[in-house]
């Protein structure tokens, strides 16, 4: 169960950092 729950962690901050990075690059397309 810990396993998984680390597993869990570990793709969220990937999905946030993913996101973080995508609306960088939005906001310096647009202006």
């Amino acid at each position: 169960m810990r396993q998984l729950e680390e597993h869990t962690f570990r793709k969220w901050m990937v999905v946030l950092a993913a996101l973080s990075l995508l609306v960088a690059i939005i906001r310096l397309w647009i202006g």
